[in-house]
């Protein structure tokens, strides 16, 4: 069949289908209502995790069927695809290679774009609003978020861009829900490295390079920490704790501690841990809510990663 007789076909069933997908719609924010209905039967949403109102993110993995074409009608958001595993992919309407396994897509929102598979395909899909980008650019690098422009890319390979994605989908996927503090810190890193690398903005002022916090300012955000460590903590609320944008604060934060604030967080959630064993309490998961994680097995996983041991083997010892 034609690819116009293709798309027309397409265009017949999203007329027919928008209305039946709305409670879709409100569930799933970030994946637009033609991304979901071009979807059937042309590619299967395996699972999505992530809410861009708490998180400034979402995280999709999506499977295509055999030699079908799937299109994404002027989406609503910025998307960094990349490709899991299956054949190469075609993208039809510039006439570009597309991608393979591990190579990268940047489809900035409002563009259109046909694909074609040689064969089935799983790709992992990150959302973004233009909303948190713009604000995002206008925030670490000074400039009128008029002027920003993410800029379009197909088989694009970059290390940090995969290792960053790769933590997305473990992070949001894993069986513990992610702190809010966790997925705010990664959908910085992630936006920023898309605005350094596939914007048309300039690198930003090396004075960023070098800012710190103030000591007072350091002592009023570990002295807040201290105090609510027993909750779930975001980036936002911190910087805000310091009248700080959420770029400048986590650049700060890292440049004065040499950790980012997720990292601080979680070390410190187990030095709490390790002194309440210390001091006898007896029920773990008593102390893992006490201390601010999610669940036992939570705390136990950090717990091994930072001591190298589990609670248990750790009050054994003691």
């Amino acid at each position: 069949m034609e690819l116009n007789s293709k798309q027309q076909k397409l265009d017949e069933q999203v007329d027919s289908a928008r209305q039946q997908l709305s409670d879709d719609g409100a569930s799933l924010p970030l994946l637009t209502m033609c991304e979901l209905v071009y979807s059937r039967p042309y590619a299967v949403l395996e699972s999505v995790a992530g809410d861009t109102n708490v998180d400034n993110l979402q995280v999709a993995i999506w499977r295509n069927h055999l030699l079908e074409f799937s299109r994404t009608k002027q989406p609503a958001n910025h998307t960094i695809s990349l490709q899991l595993s299956g054949q190469r992919v075609h993208r039809l309407d510039k006439k570009k290679p597309g991608v393979i396994p591990g190579r990268f897509a940047i489809l900035p929102a409002q563009s259109a774009s046909v694909w074609q598979s040689e064969g089935e395909t799983r790709f992992a899909h990150i959302y973004f609003t233009p909303k948190f980008l713009n604000t995002l650019a206008t925030e670490a690098f000074d400039v009128d978020s008029d002027r920003f422009e993410l800029i379009e890319g197909e088989l694009l390979q970059d290390d940090q861009l995969q290792r960053l994605s790769a933590s997305a989908v473990e992070i949001f996927f894993k069986p513990d829900k992610p702190l809010q503090l966790e997925t705010n810190s990664l959908a910085q890193v992630l936006g920023v490295h898309l605005i350094r690398g596939y914007s048309n903005l300039f690198s930003p002022p090396d004075r960023l390079q070098q800012e710190k916090l103030t000591p007072t300012q350091l002592e009023q955000v570990l002295e807040y920490i201290d105090a609510n460590l027993e909750r779930s903590l975001s980036v936002g609320e911190l910087a805000h704790l310091l009248k700080l944008s959420q770029y400048h604060f986590l650049r700060a934060f890292r440049n004065t501690l040499g950790q980012t604030p997720r990292h601080y967080v979680l070390h410190y959630r187990v030095s709490k841990a390790q002194e309440l064993i210390r001091q006898g309490k007896p029920n773990l998961a008593d102390i893992a809510y006490q201390v601010g994680f999610s669940s036992q097995s939570h705390m136990t996983t950090a717990f091994k990663q930072v001591v190298g041991v589990t609670p248990k083997q750790f009050r054994k010892a003691i």
